[in-house]
C-alpha cells in the first residue's frame, strides 16, 4: 500500500486527525512526523524538522507515496526559509515516484488568549470552561496576508520553480471571506492561537483528499 508521510511542526500535527481519517478511507499506510512544542514530540529546530524524516524513511520509501509538508507561517520568512529544506528533500528523493504536496499556512488569531480551554468534553465539565470573551476572535484577512507577504511570497517562488508540487490552499477554506475567525456557526475551529482543532482539521479534509486521490 502507498504511504503518506506528513512532516513539519505542530502545523502539520493539527492535521492528524483528519489524515488518519482519509489514510483510512483510501486504503493507504500513514505516518505523522511532526515537531514541536506542543506536541509531546522533539522539538527539533530549523531544517531538522524536515531532515531528520528524511533521513528516518529515506530507505522506506516507495513510487505512489505521498509527502506531505506543513508549517507555521513563520517557518517560510528568510531567516528560517522553509521552501530550501523542502528543495533539498525532493532532490534527494527525485528519482522514487513520490507525490510531494505543500499544505498552506492557515490564519492566526493573536488577540485569543492562549491556554484557555472554550468547549465542554467529557473531561471537562461546564464550570471549567473559560468565557467566551476569551475564545472568539478574528482577524482581517487582507491585513493578515500584508502582514505576512515575505513568507508568502517565498511559498510563491518555490511553486514557480517546483511546479510538479501540489498546493494545497487550505487557508482560503477556513478564511472564505473579508475576516477569518477561529469559529464558525457550529463549534471552534482552533483550540488555540494558531492550532486548528480537530473540527477545523476535518472541515478541510475533503479538499485534502482531493490531492492525495489526484494522478
Amino acid at each position: 500500500l502507498p504511504t503518506i508521510y506528513l512532516i513539519g511542526d505542530s502545523h502539520a500535527g493539527h492535521y492528524g486527525a483528519a489524515m488518519t481519517d482519509l489514510a483510512s478511507k483510501n486504503k493507504f499506510n500513514f505516518v505523522m512526523h511532526p515537531q514541536g512544542n506542543g506536541l509531546g514530540v522533539l522539538n527539533k529546530k530549523g531544517k531538522e524538522k524536515i531532515m531528520a524524516p528524511l533521513r528516518e524513511y529515506k530507505n522506506d520509501f516507495k513510487k505512489g507515496d505521498i509527502i506531505i509538508f506543513s508549517g507555521h507561517i513563520d517557518n517560510y520568512k528568510e531567516n528560517n526559509n522553509w521552501t530550501k529544506e523542502y528543495e533539498t528533500f525532493i532532490q534527494q528523493t527525485q528519482n522514487i515516484g513520490m507525490k510531494f504536496i505543500v499544505i498552506s499556512p492557515t490564519p492566526s488569531f493573536s488577540k485569543v488568549i492562549g491556554g484557555h480551554t472554550c468547549q465542554e468534553e467529557w473531561f471537562r465539565p461546564s464550570w471549567a470552561v473559560s468565557p467566551l470573551a476569551f475564545c472568539f476572535g478574528q482577524v482581517s484577512k487582507s491585513e493578515w496576508i500584508t502582514s505576512n507577504k515575505e513568507s508568502i511570497t517565498l511559498i510563491k517562488k518555490f511553486l514557480l520553480k517546483n511546479p510538479k508540487v501540489h498546493y494545497i490552499d487550505t487557508f482560503s477554506v477556513l478564511c472564505p471571506d473579508q475576516y477569518c475567525k477561529n469559529h464558525d456557526q457550529n463549534s471552534f475551529m482552533y483550540i488555540d492561537k494558531h492550532h486548528l482543532s480537530s473540527y477545523g482539521a476535518m472541515k478541510v479534509s475533503n479538499t485534502i483528499e482531493t490531492f492525495i486521490r489526484s494522478k
